[in-house]
């Protein structure tokens, strides 16, 4: 069953007991939603697999730099320290993966795994989370100087994201988990390929890194092409090499069936889709879209952004239906 053990305004941290040998610490990622408490990272899975867990949440993207964070990581040390003493492992991704990397040490865990995780919020080259950074100052100690030599830090990120490969870079010693065609969202595209759970309980059990990564990539490249996050990298990277054949190819195969069909593509995937269809004159696809996104009648933020790819791409005809000119005008 699960207990509250502390119920704060930034932070709460969740006690489920299992009876297992290990125990999971889990933080909360990005995008929270303000000033609620999502169920914990994992949350359903971990239950579902009879795994131990203490979950630590945020009630918005506080990067843990309030002061809540220091009495919540006494509390869950306590906890920790009451349970037996079993093996440790911390779990994230994004925000929670910085958390995950930071707090291994101090809780004792032998494994951290992270999945897109920051190292450094405050890097003058990461500019997707400066708002937050300048809203945010930082309260905790740099990550280095809180990583242990005794414990696996384990980093899922796509070779291909600048930013994400960065921020791995500052974690000495981390082994690498590489995910192509994801972005920032390796935890979608894993969830999407089928195989999230298994690696998480994976990695909690202490199978190999090689033995993990080896099989990460096998289901990947297995199912990738019915992800939907994956083929909106994909198509996103292609428009932005100007390869409109392949464009054309992959949305021909995604109306066959052989790759993730047009109706199944994540709500959050139709501008990077619509982008490249429209770029690469895909009238059928664009106007699939359209419908999906609920035509005429969408709201934003799709409008806007729908409106202007089909403007700049001569789709005049969505473009008079969406009418947003006249709108602006009035």
């Amino acid at each position: 069953m699960l207990q509250t053990l502390f119920n704060g305004k930034h932070l709460q941290v969740t006690f489920d007991r299992q009876g297992t040998d290990v125990a999971v610490v889990t933080f909360s990622d990005h995008f929270q939603p303000e000033g609620s408490f999502r169920a914990g990272f994992g949350q359903e899975a971990l239950e579902q697999a009879g795994v131990t867990a203490i979950h630590v949440k945020s009630s918005f993207n506080h990067w843990w730099q309030t002061p809540e964070i220091f009495h919540a990581m006494d509390i869950v040390r306590a906890v920790l320290a009451g349970y037996g003493g079993g093996r440790v492992v911390t779990y994230g991704a994004s925000m929670g993966g910085y958390a995950a990397i930071h707090f291994a040490s101090s809780l004792n865990a032998v494994r951290a795994i992270a999945y897109s995780p920051q190292s450094n919020l405050w890097d003058d080259r990461e500019t997707r989370w400066r708002r937050e950074a300048t809203d945010w100052p930082r309260l905790l100690p740099p990550i280095e100087s809180v990583l242990s030599g005794s414990i696996e830090y384990l980093i899922v990120a796509d070779p291909r994201e600048r930013l994400d490969m960065m921020q791995a870079s500052g974690v000495p010693g981390a082994k690498l988990l590489l995910l192509e065609n994801c972005g920032h969202r390796s935890v979608p595209l894993l969830v999407e390929a089928g195989h999230l759970k298994k690696m998480m309980l994976d990695v909690i059990g202490g199978a190999e890194y090689e033995a993990v990564f080896l099989e990460m990539r096998s289901v990947v490249r297995e199912n990738k092409r019915k992800s939907s996050t994956y083929l909106a990298h994909l198509l996103a990277r292609a428009m932005r090499n100007r390869k409109h054949r392949g464009i054309r190819r992959i949305l021909a195969r995604m109306r066959s069936g052989e790759y993730l069909s047009t109706a199944k593509v994540h709500r959050r995937d139709y501008i990077a889709v619509v982008r490249a269809a429209a770029e690469a004159q895909d009238e059928w696809t664009v106007g699939e879209l359209f419908r999906l996104a609920g035509g005429a009648d969408m709201g934003q933020p799709f409008r806007a952004a729908f409106f202007q790819t089909l403007k700049r791409n001569g789709f005049d005809e969505f473009v008079r239906v969406l009418d947003l000119e006249k709108q602006t005008v009035k």
